[in-house]
């Protein structure tokens, strides 16, 4: 017998999460209750929402206001699916490493084509190939990112050491963050978060600015890609040292 939505959300809640992956959590519980009466597995879900994200990419391509609003929405209930996965997996003791390597795989190659479908949607507007442009780059930096980051962690597995270390997210390189770093990691966090990613894009799309997004993200991530990369290249490997 499957637990109520009170027992679910009381077995599920991760309390020291932000409060916006909290609230997705919960949503994502009404949606997950019903799918654990079925034999569909956490990773099943996890697979279809690979192609979620490049609906919605091919979708903004078009330059057409209902789309992109429809588009966004779909970003909106691929988010949810993300916690979705989850909860099945956690539930129905079906964590694996599979299910770990699909994540990964949503949210640092699914997810970057996005920008891309915003970069098609920007030269249709414009009919200007440098939108095309910038969305290829943001695609690419986001790769760079991801790979000046996960470099570290193959050089960590084949030496055996810090196996027990966290995965860090982006640029938080310290545990005791400033008021002005808090307030930093959060307006990147409006832009890069799946949390906050598809109301930013329904924003867009409903104040018909959808055109000007490739243009602010491509911005955006040469600022911070480039940070990253720095810090990246500059810590080396003090976090993993023992102390």
């Amino acid at each position: 017998m499957v637990s109520s939505i009170k027992q679910l959300n009381k077995l599920l809640a991760e309390k020291n999460k932000p409060i916006l992956s909290r609230t997705f959590r919960y949503l994502s519980i009404f949606l997950a209750k019903p799918l654990l009466y079925t034999p569909i597995t956490a990773n099943q879900v996890s697979f279809v929402n690979l192609f979620l994200p490049l609906i919605s990419a091919f979708l903004f391509t078009f330059n057409n206001y209902t789309y992109s609003v429809i588009a966004s929405l779909i970003l909106f209930f691929s988010v949810i699916l993300d916690f979705v996965d989850g909860d099945i997996a956690k539930y129905k003791k079906q964590k694996s490493l599979y299910g770990v390597y699909l994540e990964c795989l949503y949210h640092e190659i699914a997810m970057p084509f996005v920008f891309l479908g915003l970069g098609i949607n920007a030269y249709n507007h414009y009919n200007n190939n440098l939108f095309i442009y910038l969305g290829v780059f943001v695609i690419l930096m986001v790769f760079i990112m991801n790979i000046v980051r996960l470099n570290k962690y193959k050089i960590i597995l084949q030496s055996k050491k810090g196996l027990d270390k966290e995965f860090s997210p982006a640029l938080a390189m310290k545990k005791n963050k400033t008021h002005l770093q808090k307030i930093v990691f959060f307006i990147i966090g409006i832009f890069t978060k799946i949390t906050m990613f598809w109301l930013v894009m329904l924003l867009f799309s409903v104040f018909n600015l959808l055109h000007y997004a490739i243009s602010l993200y491509a911005i955006f991530y040469l600022i911070i890609g480039t940070s990253k990369i720095f810090i990246e290249l500059r810590t080396g490997f003090k976090e993993f040292e023992n102390g």
